[in-house]
């Protein structure tokens, strides 16, 4: 797996090129002996993988997969898998396999290109020979099948957890000095595997502008949710960060708000089946991303009491953190199910050719802005309806409108501009202070609805982050009408007018 306290930089430079001294202070450049090895790259037969800037490659050191990020916010992922036996040498392993399943539909991988490769480490050491880094020079020649070959030239730069902070950047810099230029890994093997793996991946990004009908708009919105799942799916198997999670729960629910906003241009019967398809792993991943944000909220409320109530409050959040294992572990017992693979290429069908009525064909920046007034007149007769003691269901109710609301305006803001853009972040914010809200009081039943299962100090530590909790969730409620007198001026609706 991809090591956090390690990075990999990697660039081009010509075949004739000349490496440099690496001179740095307080370290050497220590060559070694080069050697040549023979690495067989593996992919489907449409070369999902490096349509999707992922690459599988195997040679005498085992198995290595390299998946890059598709979307911002997600992050790269790299596994390290050995030969467990002469036997298997030719056999994926099962946990490369799960890695890539959005990006393959599960589809079978198979050699697609050897190649050999001429590598020259140099090691960058302190005086006294700690490693600080790696460099390594490679030359990689891939034989096509007309007897002609493609020799590509790059150098890697990798760092270990005794990296200090400004020496990739003199690294970095000695290379591009010498003609070296920023690459990837995936995109360099995209070279060596020749045109097919240039082609759009298996949800291309849909490019808008004020000439664009609805149906792009449509295909622009929903490509770039499913896109979101694609390119966080492999972290979700791996290590189910929280980072995964809340990127793929945001995923599906806009997913499903887009379906609604945009059921008038919709076929009806078609987007109500893949909205209720949608469910089952939009729950999933809300199980643990609610026990994430608890986690969090509690943890800051035990920094704010005495130190001598903490080892209470970490016994309460050892609790939530145990919950939240099971709910992990539910969740990936989900993304292996073989129905996941047909919903993902559901979505992506989806993405790319929906189902879509004549209005679609209509000006995206004519149609957009009536689907986002829709949206806002309902969260206006929410919040007029609340009364000076809502409930708190009631607000949640309208953190839902709220947010709804919020996608619509952002759906429009790609054909629209600035104008779209600044109503939905006034909006955010009123989705903000509700959702502060939701997840104090939520937050505060839960640990009221544990406490009988706990004794002592943890019980003691969960009645004060309870009352914390209570003072958190009255703070938002407060706060919440100049958040909405700001957030409903008319001067931010000019533009659906």
């Amino acid at each position: 797996m991809h090591d956090a306290a390690t990075e990999r930089y990697c660039l081009a430079v010509p075949n004739e090129w000349a490496s440099p001294s690496f001179e740095v202070d307080g370290a050497i450049a220590i060559p070694r002996p080069a050697f040549v090895r023979t690495v067989t790259f593996y992919d489907t037969v449409d070369l999902a993988l490096a349509r999707s800037k992922a690459f599988l490659a195997r040679s005498d050191d085992g198995w290595l997969l390299h998946v890059e990020p598709l979307v911002t916010k997600a992050r790269l992922v790299r596994i390290h898998s050995p030969h467990r036996a002469k036997s298997s040498v030719d056999l994926v392993p099962d946990e490369i396999q799960r890695a890539v399943t959005a990006r393959t539909l599960g589809a079978d991988l198979r050699p697609v290109a050897a190649a050999d490769e001429l590598v020259r480490p140099i090691d960058i050491v302190t005086l006294d020979g700690h490693l600080l880094a790696t460099v390594l020079d490679t030359t990689t020649t891939v034989a096509r099948g007309d007897g002609g070959a493609t020799p590509l030239r790059h150098v890697t730069v990798t760092t270990t957890a005794d990296t200090p902070p400004d020496l990739p950047r003199e690294l970095l810099h000695a290379i591009e000095a010498h003609e070296g230029t920023r690459s990837s890994p995936a995109a360099m093997v995209v070279q060596l595997l020749g045109r097919r793996a240039t082609l759009p991946g298996l949800v291309p990004i849909v490019p808008l502008d004020e000439h664009s009908d609805a149906r792009a708009a449509i295909r622009a919105a929903l490509s770039g949710h499913v896109r979101r799942l694609i390119a966080h799916d492999a972290r979700l198997r791996t290590v189910t960060d929280q980072v995964a999670v809340h990127q793929s729960r945001v995923a599906t629910r806009r997913l499903r708000a887009d379906l609604k906003t945009f059921r008038s241009l919709l076929d009806r019967d078609w987007a109500e089946e893949l909205t209720d398809r949608i469910h089952p792993l939009a729950d999933a991943l809300g199980a643990v991303r609610d026990l994430d944000v608890l986690i969090e909220r509690l943890e800051s409320s035990r920094d704010a009491l005495p130190k001598s109530d903490h080892d209470g409050a970490n016994g309460v959040i050892d609790l939530a953190r145990y919950e939240r294992d099971l709910a992990a572990t539910a969740l990936r017992a989900a993304l292996d199910e073989p129905d996941h693979v047909t919903l993902l290429a559901e979505l992506a069908s989806a993405a790319t050719t929906p189902f879509t009525t004549a209005d679609a064909t209509r000006p995206a920046a004519d149609v957009l802005p009536h689907l986002a007034r829709k949206r806002w007149k309902q969260l206006r007769t929410a919040v007029h309806s609340l009364d000076d003691d809502a409930t708190d269901e009631a607000l949640h109710a309208v953190r839902i409108d709220a947010k709804q609301c919020r996608y619509a305006a952002q759906a429009a803001a790609r054909v629209i501009g600035p104008d779209a853009k600044r109503f939905a972040h006034a909006i955010a914010a009123v989705q903000q202070v509700l959702g502060d809200h939701h997840d104090a009081v939520t937050t505060e039943a839960w640990i009221r609805a544990h406490a009988a299962h706990l004794s002592g100090a943890d019980q003691f530590a969960a009645g004060a982050l309870a009352t914390i909790q209570a003072q958190l969730a009255r703070a938002s409620r407060e706060a919440f009408p100049a958040v909405w007198a700001e957030a409903s001026g008319s001067e931010l609706r000019t533009w659906w007018k």
